[in-house]
């Protein structure tokens, strides 16, 4: 077994991201996509569903080191996050165990939608977990799939993910939107990928890893305050405010995963909009 092969389970922008940096590293990636994608070098494309027995297959023979799982569903609905998320989860953890060749790293890539809090609290990795709508509760028992393999599970979950390509807030300030005192948490696509790259690289060398990991940025901000400084950096004047009778939101801490030696590229939304704004 190859120390340096990693294999993405969906390919999408963050783990094409996430690939770029692990190949600059000497990895060997391997990702599995649905559709056409373009192959930067060092990243070999399996174009299939990790459910066909053939990929099912080919995953277990490779001995994989580390395993990222990155999906996202064909539609929004609770049947389409069942059957991206769960279905892909159990499948690929019943495959790995009943061949015994489980990675020496599986990181499953969540979300903070798993978090039921509203009243503006701190959450954290140790926090209750209460989602409270499907798409928290179908990441919520994916994870727990993917959890019960054990000590080489890790399962990281993203805030609001900004960036090229995911520019909605800003689109909103462009049109004179203004936000609620709801609090709001975000972390740049540059900053995702660079999560996942640094757990596998910290494992790789020999640290033992946490089982969660919550990554946000270090600035959660009300969206009423985050679209006033848009605003201000666009020169638009904000024509509207969102209803405030809304929860006041959840304010995520991400103290462990600072532990570890990450250091963020945009710890807080200025630095990653203002990078936006100027491209």
């Amino acid at each position: 077994m190859s120390l340096k092969k990693v294999l993405f389970v969906g390919y999408g922008d963050i783990a094409q991201r996430a690939a770029r940096r692990l190949t600059e590293q000497g990895f060997l990636v391997t990702g599995v996509a649905r559709s056409d994608k373009k192959a930067d070098s060092g990243v070999d494309i399996w174009r299939g569903s990790v459910r066909d027995q053939a990929i099912l297959k080919r995953i277990t023979a490779e001995h994989f080191s580390a395993a990222i799982i990155t999906l996202t569903p064909d539609d929004r609905t609770e049947s389409g996050y069942r059957d991206a998320y769960l279905a892909n989860a159990k499948a690929l953890v019943d495959a790995w165990r009943d061949t015994n060749t489980v990675p020496g790293l599986v990181i499953f890539v969540s979300s903070t939608a798993v978090y039921g809090q509203d009243e503006g609290e701190w959450v954290d990795e140790l926090s209750p977990t209460e989602p409270e709508n499907f798409r928290g509760e179908v990441m919520l028992e994916a994870e727990q799939a993917v959890l019960q393999l054990g000590y080489c599970a890790c399962v990281v979950r993203f805030s609001g993910i900004y960036g090229p390509g995911r520019d909605f807030l800003l689109r909103q300030v462009k049109e004179g939107k203004g936000g609620s005192p709801a609090y709001t948490n975000r972390i740049h696509a540059e900053d995702c990928a660079g999560v996942l790259s640094h757990l596998v690289s910290c494992h790789m060398q020999g640290t033992r890893l946490e089982s969660v990991y919550l990554a946000s940025d270090s600035a959660p901000v009300s969206g009423e305050d985050v679209r006033k400084w848009l605003a201000e950096q666009l020169g638009i004047d904000l024509l509207s405010s969102a209803d405030e009778s809304r929860s006041l939101g959840k304010q995520c801490a991400n103290k462990r995963l600072l532990e570890t030696g990450y250091v963020f590229l945009y710890p807080s939304y200025k630095e990653g909009y203002a990078s936006m704004i100027e491209n």
